[in-house]
């Protein structure tokens, strides 16, 4: 077809697997990879079981794809490195309900999410109540019941709207949910003391993106024995010098070669502290 996008294989060779072949097999290989710009499929007629390749830093299968391996790559302090939710720092802000509902022993009407009940959303108050009022008839439930006692889909809906609540109410269905309503008013407000007073209520956590490990996807995909180098770096002394002493238990001869000057670097350094 005319303007469409065509795979085309090319079979390299045959080969019966013998001690005799490294030769042959790296020379069809290396043809492979250069007929196809870095890709080759290996086909057992055995086991009937086709394994792709690639010579590129690239996953052949997924596209997850990598840039050269260096040592910026794995540190947070590099844009190269570092993970782009958090910036590298590994945590995030994140307004947190129980700041937001101090005090689950008391209702709506009397109070319990304590933003409306400062100048901020103050102004809002009347008319906040009486939307929660009406979001609760529709649980069957009284805007007097304490926080507390209210069901958590009732919660949900009430904290974060339809998003993730589950639960459609079509009277409601553009309610964005309380603490979806505080992080938009704090993200796009102009006025200093609202960004001030708003931050009493936000929390630390983890970064979702990075787990607290900081590095960027591509950093951490990097593994030795299945551990990237934030797992690494997170182990105490003692773990951490175990780790390196066993090392070689975990990779080949070759691998060994190249790691052992490295190794005996680190190991020096985690001796001396």
């Amino acid at each position: 077809k005319k303007n469409f996008r065509h795979n085309i294989d090319v079979l390299i060779d045959r080969i019966i697997v013998k001690n005799n072949i490294k030769q042959r097999l790296a020379e069809s290989i290396e043809v492979g990879l250069t007929l196809s710009d870095g890709l080759v499929y290996i086909e057992n007629l055995d086991k009937k079981k086709l394994d792709t390749y690639s010579s590129k830093f690239a996953c052949p299968v997924s596209g997850f794809s990598i840039e050269e391996i260096e040592p910026r790559l794995f540190s947070f302090n590099a844009p190269q490195g570092a993970c782009s939710e958090c910036d590298g720092l590994g945590i995030e802000k994140f307004f947190d309900e129980i700041k937001v509902i101090p005090d689950d022993s008391r209702s709506v009407v009397e109070g319990a999410l304590k933003p409306w009940e400062t100048k901020v959303f103050g102004y809002q108050r009347k008319m906040f109540i009486e939307t929660l009022s009406n979001i609760l008839k529709q649980f069957k439930l009284s805007a007097n019941l304490p926080w507390e006692k209210i069901p958590q889909k009732a919660k949900d809906f009430i904290l974060y709207g339809d998003e993730y609540s589950n639960i459609n109410i079509k009277k409601y269905s553009d309610f964005e949910g309380v603490i979806n309503f505080i992080d938009k008013k704090y993200n796009q407000t102009e006025r200093f003391w609202i960004q001030y007073e708003l931050e009493k209520y936000l929390s630390e956590r983890d970064c979702e993106v990075c787990q607290g490990y900081r590095l960027n996807e591509k950093a951490l995909a990097v593994k030795i024995d299945g551990n990237h180098i934030s797992k690494i770096t997170k182990k105490s002394i003692t773990s951490c010098l175990k780790w390196f002493e066993n090392l070689d238990s975990k990779l080949t001869l070759n691998e060994i070669k190249i790691a052992e000057g490295v190794v005996k670097e680190i190991s020096d350094r985690l001796n001396f502290l």
